[in-house]
């Protein structure tokens, strides 16, 4: 370290030789400039107001500025981000306006600038103790979206009123509903304090359904309901952390429930889990605190070292694969090579940075095939201020006969960074092709169209509350009378007012003056927001019977069973015990019944024909509790009504994954992906009865069982397949295809507002496009087929099961006319093909690729058996925090109805169909501030410890800025969040399990960037969240450089907190367990500051002096840190403090 005359670091280098040097402008005195330089010469200035000592400018190693402005009192009043410099427009990005009045409530006025150059301006509105009162923001169509918190004696929130419209434009008056506010949630406490009931209102005092929470001693939380949701609890140790989660199966805490146990090391990190039967996971943690070893059940133990900087160097899983990591100056992975155990090492990706922007990815490649000789290479160019890249080249191997080259997708965005346009390029007969997106003043998607004035969607309009309401889909001759043309498909979505869940969805189409119905689905739920029944039916079609499916689940919200009733009511559901079930109806009447072992995967599967006759039965087997693999599968019987039974057996690697599936050998790569399939599988490729006519056509003749081989690109996306029908490849949203003779086709898919909406295929020198009507999990349902000279607009449905196999024949209707069975050539082409007569390969379950040879379906990271329900290899992310399901296999949680994974990693709540909250909606949860709820699973509310007394407003508004938390830019508004999900908030449970310290889940909000805000820059890249900026000012006494990571709150260091501290004793120190913590967090949401990057359970909060060092839990002494930044440089400075 080095220092200049005032005690400032001004340069530190690390023990590989890296310097990093700090420059002060001027050299005495208040700095007005500081100049970093990182240890590749490239430097970040930031500039500061001569007076206060404000952040005036933050300019990047790449000369992309952030501009600041304050008002008089040091508060943050514009931002101007690197989109839209302040030197060329005049009005900021994100302005902020403070009212303070003794006569009227004061508030906050938010302006933000969209990417159509709008000011959106909403208001925050405080009571007299600082607490936000009222919310107004703008509402489509003029008016205001408001909500309101009301508060008990003790400060804790009592009621509130969700997300409800008003007339009136938003403004920083205090609105009085003059009608019974739709959706309310009210909380009652105990004697203590604590959370004991909360309830769902409708109408302001209508009582929906409640949620109850007791507590046992010190230690235990239980919950129970809303509905029949059955009652769980957690058991909390002397520190806090939860020892044990328990799921009752029933509605009631009695009998023997489902318990997963956690034990923890000295430091209070978690060591070892145990699910209900009995399986174990383990981690082991060096003196850093970082992870050397983790031992799951089922892929083995895999183990880690690291390099002298602290970096992974290696890991080595159950197979024995060593796979190697290499790094840059800047800590970015540039290699990655494999060794096969026993084998020779090979490198498997590599990548190349800064080659037009410094800090910006230029090249990724990923080497593919046996040899390694495959190589797939994707060139990034042409960013913009805000570093979205405008060029994207793709270039294929040799091996993907037929399209090897490079294959370019330029893009355009808006200012907040939605993709304005996209450019894909010509391939498998498609041309190539321009679209256009389009968005309303509130960032959602308003339209997509292309360049020949095919409208995908356009004419979209949204409800007061922001749900989408209605879009309209035309090719340029739905006006014509004599031309073919698709006619104008008309989507209407109808929202229920209280819970905020779709109600139901209807689709009609106009062509040529005859208007048909394409469907009217309605939509029941739970009071959890399960859906318990979907009805597609055709009022104004003639001889169209309604398809209406009823669910039920068990007590681990599991699915039980589905069947078409044909009264059109869920009253009796079949069981895991029926031999028939009476009452089916539909057009594709079909029913099923499943069971799930202690582990939670599949037991059984019955499978009733269309009279309700039991057709199958299907029993898995596992490996017993405790042995090696208890989640992988190890047979299948089938037992039909009639005939003996058929066992199909399956076999696995070491690292859990399958390689024999019933006669099928599967290979992977090293890093897990599917490098190989061969041979055929005697599993059924559709066990349902009476599917035969709605199942894709066998693969055609010769190919079947033929060898296929899989590419990948550095990212681990599937972009190509070669087997024995030829070669398939995929580019952004193309999947081309090419017969061993070159005959060549493709099928490119539009996306909007999160849906499929339209495909457009192009086959045998013909280009066709059509419409898609999709369901909540985005499986194709309905195509609608552009008419011709003899035939008028064809609608083309098909009924699928939970699992997206067919239950019945698809069936045709033209026009306004009756549904008759489909044609054959509907379903598929026996290849993945296009098939511009109906459904294709790329049209495989929730949009993924249903792989005609393999039978799987590709989904993101993994491939799915649609047969089994499970994933052929184990997700990668283990989640902790639940105690329903642990299985790495099972697929949507064994909820296909409510859960979709197209990712293979994560899952998704239905798409327009909102968030199946527990309550009227995520935001019914959430509201200013987050809640700290003491260890209980679901424990929806608010709980302010009595002693608690917020910050007052006053103290906020005038606190110097730096002390001031900073409002983050808003994030571009997602797909699905544009599709109906609320925005930026987290559920009930997502809020809870932050709480108590658990990884956030799939659809928790995003961090909002305030790092990016302070004008931090991170030189290890995007994504370190709030991580080390350089090495540090102060040596422990073992030679360790105190660690230089960043405050998010001030965008500065965190200081050392002074010398000479001297350790205190165990009774005189502060306590520190999940109840702090989650006051913590409770009073970072007061401040208005954003969640963090991933979510709290990615963070510890650091005491910046030390309770050993009598350090305590006041908010400026505790700020949130990476976990493993804490575990790896804190940690170790602070036990050789003093030597």
């Amino acid at each position: 370290m080095a220092y200049d005359g005032l005690g400032r670091a001004v340069s530190s280098t690390d023990s590989t030789a890296r310097t990093t040097s700090t420059a002060y402008t001027p050299a005495t005195g208040l700095p007005t400039t500081v100049t970093t330089t990182n240890p590749k010469g490239w430097t970040t200035t930031t500039a500061f107001d001569a007076i206060r000592g404000n952040k005036s400018s933050s300019t990047d190693e790449n000369g992309n500025v952030t501009s600041y402005q304050y008002d008089a009192s040091g508060r943050v009043t514009g931002v101007w981000d690197p989109m839209r410099p302040q030197a060329l427009n005049p009005a900021p990005t994100q302005a902020t306006a403070y009212t303070i009045s003794q006569t009227a409530p004061s508030s906050i006025m938010h302006t933000n600038i969209n990417g159509n150059s709008e000011a959106m301006i909403s208001y925050d509105i405080y009571d007299g103790l600082g607490r936000v009162r009222q919310t107004q923001k703008p509402s489509p169509g003029g008016g205001t979206i408001a909500t309101d918190t009301f508060y008990n004696t003790t400060g804790a929130k009592r009621l509130v009123n969700n997300d409800y419209y008003y007339a009136a434009n938003p403004g920083s008056t205090l609105m009085i509903p003059t009608v019974a506010v739709p959706s309310s949630d009210q909380y009652d406490y105990d004697g203590a304090g604590r959370l004991a009931t909360a309830t769902a209102l409708a109408n302001d005092n209508q009582v929906l359904w409640a949620t109850n929470i007791s507590y046992t001693g010190a230690d235990t939380t239980t919950t129970t309901g809303p509905g029949n949701e059955s009652a769980a609890s957690t058991i909390v140790n002397t520190e806090g952390n939860i020892v044990s989660r328990l799921i009752y199966h029933g509605t009631t805490p009695t009998g023997t429930p489902d318990t997963t146990s956690y034990s923890y090391d000295a430091l209070g990190r978690m060591a070892t889990m145990k699910d209900t039967a009995g399986n174990q996971w383990s981690w082991t943690l060096d003196a850093a605190g970082r992870q050397i070893s983790a031992t799951d059940p089922d892929t083995g133990t895999v183990s880690t070292s690291y390099d002298p900087s602290g970096r992974v160097g290696t890991t080595t899983d159950a197979a024995g694969t060593l796979t190697s990591y290499s790094y840059d100056t800047l800590d970015r992975a540039v290699s990655t090579s494999v060794t096969p155990q026993g084998g020779t090492a090979h490198t498997l990706a590599t990548s190349t940075f800064d080659g037009e922007k410094k800090g910006q990815l230029s090249t990724a490649t990923r080497y593919n095939g046996p040899n390694y000789d495959q190589p797939v290479t994707t060139a990034v160019s042409g960013y913009n201020p805000a570093y979205l890249p405008k060029t994207t080249t793709v270039t294929l191997p040799a091996g993907l006969t037929g399209y090897a080259g490079n294959y370019t997708t330029t893009r355009g965005y808006t200012k907040t960074g939605n993709v304005r346009t996209e450019a894909s390029p010509a391939i498998g007969g498609l041309a190539a092709e321009t679209v256009y997106s389009y968005y309303d003043s509130f960032e959602n998607p308003s339209a997509l169209t292309d360049a020949g004035s095919d409208v995908l969607a356009g004419s979209t309009q949204y409800s007061h509350l922001n749900q989408i309401a209605t879009y309209q889909q035309f090719d340029p001759n739905a006006g014509s009378t004599t031309a073919d043309t698709t006619g104008t498909n008309q989507i209407y979505f109808n929202w229920d007012a209280t819970t905020g869940r779709l109600a139901n969805q209807s689709a009609s189409n106009l062509a040529k003056g005859v208007t048909a119905d394409l469907g009217t689905t309605n939509y029941s739920y739970t009071p959890s927001g399960k859906l318990s029944a979907r009805e597609l039916s055709y009022p104004s079609r003639p001889g169209a019977p309604d398809d209406y499916q009823c669910y039920t689940y068990d007590y681990a919200n599991r699915l039980a069973a589905v069947w078409t009733a044909a009264a059109k009511n869920c009253n009796t559901a079949p069981t895991p015990d029926s031999t028939s079930v009476t009452g089916l109806g539909g057009p594709a009447p079909y029913a099923q019944t499943y069971t799930y072992t202690p582990a939670g995967d599949r037991s059984t599967v019955k499978r009733f024909d269309a009279t309700g006759n039991l057709a199958t039965t299907e029993n898995y087997t596992y490996p017993a509790a405790g042995q090696p693999g208890p989640h992988r599968l190890q047979s299948l019987t089938s037992t039909p009504a009639t005939g003996a039974p058929t066992t199909n057996s399956f076999t696995w690697d070491a690292a859990g994954r399958m390689t024999g599936r019933a006669g099928e050998t599967l290979t992977y790569t090293p890093d897990g992906k599917l490098a190989t399939t061969t041979g055929t599988s005697t599993l059924p490729v559709n066990p349902n009865p009476s599917a035969a006519a709605g199942t894709p056509p066998a693969p055609v003749a010769g190919t079947a069982g033929s060898i296929g081989t899989r590419y990948y690109d550095a990212g681990g996306n599937l972009v190509g397949i070669t087997d024995g029908t030829g070669t398939t490849v995929t580019i952004g949203p193309v999947t081309a295809h090419s017969t061993p003779a070159g005959v060549q086709t493709a099928t490119k898919t539009y996306t909007f507002a999160g849906k499929t909406v339209a495909q457009r295929t192009a086959a045998a020198g013909a280009v066709k496009l059509a419409f898609i009507l999709s369901d909540g999990v985005d499986t194709a349902q309905t195509i609608v087929q552009p008419s011709s000279v003899t035939t008028p607009v064809t609608a083309q449905t098909r009924y699928t099961d939970p699992m997206g196999l067919a239950r019945g024949p698809a069936q045709t209707a033209a026009g306004s006319g009756t549904y008759t069975t489909a044609p054959a050539a509907t379903t598929g082409v026996g290849s993945n093909a296009a098939n511009p007569a109906g459904y294709g390969a790329p049209n495989g379950y929730i949009g993924g690729l249903a792989d005609t040879i393999s039978t799987l379906t590709h989904l993101g990271a993994r491939d799915l058996d649609p047969v089994t329900g499970a994933f052929t290899s184990p997700d990668p992310i283990l989640k902790r925090n639940e105690a329903k399901n642990f299985s790495p296999y099972v697929y949507g949680e064994a909820d296909a109805i409510n859960n979709s994974d197209p990712s293979g990693l994560m899952i998704m709540k239905p798409q327009v169909t909102d968030d199946s909250s527990s309550w009227h909606g995520a935001d019914a949860n959430v509201g200013v501030a987050a809640p700290y709820i003491p260890a209980g699973p679901w424990a929806p509310g608010y709980y302010t410890p009595p002693a608690y007394t917020p910050p007052s407003f006053f103290q906020r508004m005038l606190a110097p800025s730096r002390d001031r938390p900073r409002t983050a830019p808003a994030s571009p508004v997602s797909s699905t969040e544009a599709s109906g999900s609320k925005k930026g908030l987290w559920s009930l449970e997502e809020t809870i399990d932050a709480m108590n310290g658990g990884p956030p889940r799939e659809g928790a909000s995003r961090w909002d960037n305030i790092a990016a805000l302070a004008g931090v820059f991170f030189p290890g890249g995007a994504g370190k969240g709030i991580g080390a900026v350089g090495e540090a000012s102060l040596l422990n006494g073992v030679g360790r450089t105190y660690p230089k990571v960043v405050d998010p709150r001030t965008g500065e260091a965190i200081l050392f907190p002074g010398s000479g501290l001297s350790k205190v004793p165990v009774s005189q120190r502060v306590p520190w367990g999940a109840k702090e913590r989650g006051a913590y967090i409770r009073n970072w949401y007061d401040r208005g500051f954003a969640t963090p990057e991933g979510g709290w359970a990615k963070y510890d909060i650091h005491h910046i002096q030390p309770r050993e060092y009598g350090g305590t839990n006041n908010f400026d002494n505790l700020v949130p840190v990476l976990r493993d930044v804490h575990q790896q440089q804190f940690n170790p400075w602070w036990s050789g403090y003093g030597g």
